[in-house]
């Protein structure tokens, strides 16, 4: 089934809704405390140097930026058929676990994903589970038994709004960086299309808001 054909299956168009944090962002941390990746297990944990007696509180407007890559940067999200495969589960497993999509890329060798804390389980089971039904289904496909993925994966969180906006303009600009398309909206498998507007296609997008965009609006005025 085409891109276009999964669009029409879906019968949905621009953002579903406007994503904010439910709680004020916790101070940033200066860059001799940054986010380091720590390989633990069989996936990147992010480590993350938290002040003396703070703890870390999940499932409060706190989003998880995933970016997992191909075995060997292999590309087995090259082809179109199969990069419609994978938003088609993201998807199913978007509803199955109940989280939030704010943004998305979908690119030839990896993929990544800004999405909040699922309402059912844990992040790691709704990723690891995304990553073993894509494996199956690609091998079957492509009539192989080879590694899909690399076994380790980066799951970095996100507190700040204006980091928000950055990861989204990272996603959003790597096709075209890479020479795949000439403008973000070009590209069909990210959340590009959503934030401009545009038909947004399989996976449905709570568009994060804009704090530029808030300022602008009167305080009395609610997003649309």
């Amino acid at each position: 089934m085409g891109a276009s054909a999964l669009r029409q299956q879906s019968g949905s168009s621009a953002c579903n809704a406007v994503f904010r944090f439910s709680s004020p962002a916790p101070n940033r941390f200066p860059p001799d405390r940054a986010d380091r990746l720590v390989g633990q297990g069989r996936r990147w944990h992010t480590l993350q140097f938290m002040p003396k007696g703070q703890n870390r509180v999940y499932g409060t407007g706190q989003l998880h930026f995933i970016t997992c890559r191909c075995y060997l940067g292999q590309p087995k999200l090259g082809v179109e058929k199969h990069r419609d495969l994978f938003v088609q589960l993201l998807e199913e497993l978007r509803v199955k676990f109940r989280f939030k999509v704010a943004g998305y890329a979908v690119m030839p060798s990896h993929f990544d994903l800004l999405m909040t804390e699922p309402g059912v389980d844990t992040a790691e089971n709704a990723i690891n589970m995304l990553r073993k039904r894509y494996g199956r289904r690609y091998n079957t496909s492509a009539r192989s038994d080879e590694q899909v993925w690399e076994t380790r994966y980066a799951d970095t969180h996100v507190f700040d709004p204006e980091r928000v906006q950055e990861r989204l303009a990272f996603m959003h600009q790597e096709p075209v960086k890479a020479g795949l398309a000439e403008t973000s909206t070009d590209w069909l498998w990210s959340s590009a299309r959503a934030y401009a507007g545009m038909e947004e296609g399989v996976v449905t997008v709570d568009c994060m808001e804009n704090k530029a965009t808030a300022a602008g609006r009167s305080p009395g005025k609610a997003a649309s």
